[in-house]
């Protein structure tokens, strides 16, 4: 069998959440069947770490597909010529986009349609172009994936002609999270938050993050509560948000607020694993991969009570409303004054995190991949 894979999103160094998920299914699925001839199909030079085994052949076609514009000319042309020419038996596309006339099944990985929800998060161009070609990805594929029952629930509900059709594939943590010694974690703490236990966000900088009203909740923390710990905000800025830096600039408590930027995985993994509790207050998350970096790494999570957030977190987690700076703060005060309870919140989350691995992930895929062959031939 010979399977063509969209893989542009590999990227060295920088792989993001796609890239993630790319990287972890992929790299075991090529290894747990050598007997199937994958070809990984780049939109640029790629690194030859990538090619994970020897039953992987690469392509790169052009051009560079970021551009709304440039997307058209890839998918629609390009790719589409590529896969029809080569009389692939599958074509799988991990990126939320397809050519939508192919000779082959194919098999569509939707990650969210949080788009949908919220389209001023996106520029003009990119909100047209995702808002117009989604159903037409979605009615093309042959079959769906996305990553929570949410995510398959809410992809139905708004495209109904969908039921039936999708699938789902969880997200898990990376092996660089764990649990840490008390001589790793004072190490952590003295580099990045003088010591102290910290509180830590982890995710893009953009407006769905919330990361106001986490600032809101952290002066209202800072007021209440009997200690003084840190946050730390770890991630790059993906979309401007005003409210933040209005937050930033007028906090009294900004010499407690540290913004890490982008970090190396392994060094997130540090930081994690060092952290007092994990504060996601998300907006909207397709699944929310912190909150199982967090769990394997045995740290408390607060996050919101919201879209998957809940589904991921189980009984692991405290919810929180993520609109309520009051409500995040409240839970940020009853874990820094309760033992009990943060002990019981590290146990749960080291069970909890049993329910995802990329192993369990790899094997689901294959089940869907299987499952998309199946429809083809019916």
């Amino acid at each position: 069998m010979r399977i063509a894979v969209n893989t542009r999103f590999l990227l060295y160094q920088n792989l993001g959440g796609f890239g993630v998920f790319i990287n972890e299914i992929f790299s075991r699925l090529v290894k747990d069947h050598p007997d199937i001839e994958f070809t990984f199909i780049f939109d640029r030079p790629y690194h030859p770490s990538f090619i994970y085994n020897e039953n992987v052949k690469a392509k790169v076609l052009l051009p560079p597909a970021r551009h709304p514009i440039l997307k058209v000319i890839y998918y629609q042309f390009s790719l589409q010529k590529f896969i029809n020419r080569n009389n692939f038996d599958l074509f799988i596309s991990p990126d939320s986009e397809l050519p939508l006339h192919l000779n082959c099944p194919s098999l569509l990985v939707l990650h969210d349609i949080n788009f949908f929800h919220n389209p001023n998060y996106l520029s003009g161009l990119n909100r047209k172009y995702m808002t117009y070609f989604t159903p037409k990805f979605l009615k093309a594929a042959t079959h769906i994936v996305t990553v929570s029952e949410f995510c398959k629930k809410d992809i139905e509900a708004y495209f109904p002609f969908t039921k039936n059709k999708v699938g789902v594939v969880y997200n898990a943590a990376s092996d660089y999270f764990k649990p840490l010694t008390d001589n790793e974690i004072l190490i952590n703490r003295n580099k990045y938050s003088n010591g102290k236990p910290y509180f830590l966000f982890i995710g893009a900088i953009t407006p769905r993050k919330n990361l106001a009203n986490l600032i809101k909740a952290y002066n209202i923390y800072r007021k209440n509560a009997n200690q003084d710990y840190p946050l730390i905000i770890v991630g790059g800025q993906m979309h401007k948000d005003k409210d933040l830096d209005n937050e930033l600039k007028n906090t009294e408590y900004k010499s407690d607020i540290y913004l890490l930027g982008n970090v190396s995985n392994k060094d997130i993994a540090q930081i994690v694993g060092s952290a007092f509790a994990l504060v996601f207050p998300s907006q909207f998350e397709g699944f929310g991969i912190p909150i199982v970096e967090a769990m394997k790494a045995g740290i408390p999570v607060i996050t919101s009570n919201i879209s998957s957030m809940p589904e991921i977190a189980g009984n692991a987690a405290l919810l929180v409303d993520p609109f309520n700076p009051d409500s995040i703060a409240e839970a940020m005060i009853l874990l820094t004054n309760s033992q009990t309870l943060y002990d019981d919140l590290k146990i749960k989350a080291l069970q909890r995190v049993k329910n995802f691995s990329w192993e369990q992930s790899a094997a689901k895929m294959w089940e869907e991949i299987k499952i998309t062959l199946d429809k083809f031939k019916n």
